[in-house]
């Protein structure tokens, strides 16, 4: 009994962190601190952990009307440079982020940039954070990853390319992707996902 009451509190804690706005002023410090001193560790971690941490706190700090909502591309920006952060964490925000995103404008946009620079360039690892998702996680990671409103042959190549790195260290991932690629690159747009 006790245990499941732990676990009740546990998953209420973590539903109630997931749903949480995320504090502006908290993330503008953090961003202007970072912004003085782009080296320091201290700083780099404070702004990571002041960041959005699911794509629902994500949009409603940039999408909605309020003190973010032009500062998206500066944010994102100084996101991508967090080299102090470890790389397992990293990406487990990335695809934090991706999961239930929907393609919907330029601070999104800005987003799906970082998220597809990250995993060319780091394909392994984010298989590695991916496993540890449900698989029907793993398909909406790729379903945000290939939607886009103008569907470009980048896209292709670049499909065409992770699925040369991904088929030999997990077929079963790489199924997962091509799914979400077939059905998402040129067949979909989701402005309407509930999030």
């Amino acid at each position: 009994m006790f245990v499941k009451k732990l676990l009740l509190i546990i998953s209420l804690c973590f539903s109630i962190q997931v749903y949480s706005q995320v504090d502006t002023a908290k993330l503008n410090r953090a961003y202007d601190r970072l912004m003085k001193d782009t080296a320091s560790h201290a700083f780099q971690m404070e702004f990571f952990m002041a960041f959005p941490v699911t794509f629902m706190q994500y949009y409603q700090t940039y999408m909605s009307p309020g003190p973010n909502y032009n500062v998206a591309e500066k944010h994102v920006s100084a996101f991508r440079k967090l080299t102090a952060v470890p790389k397992a964490s990293y990406c487990d925000r990335l695809i934090r982020l991706s999961i239930a995103g929907k393609w919907d404008a330029d601070a999104v946009n800005d987003l799906k940039r970082l998220i597809h620079e990250y995993t060319v360039k780091n394909p392994e690892t984010v298989l590695d954070c991916l496993s540890k998702y449900s698989r029907g996680y793993q398909l909406r990671f790729w379903q945000f990853y290939w939607t886009s409103l103008n569907a470009t042959h980048e896209y292709l190549d670049e499909y065409n390319k992770l699925r040369t790195i991904i088929f030999p260290v997990s077929p079963e991932q790489t199924g997962i992707m091509d799914i979400a690629f077939e059905f998402a690159w040129k067949e979909i747009f989701t402005p309407d996902v509930i999030f």
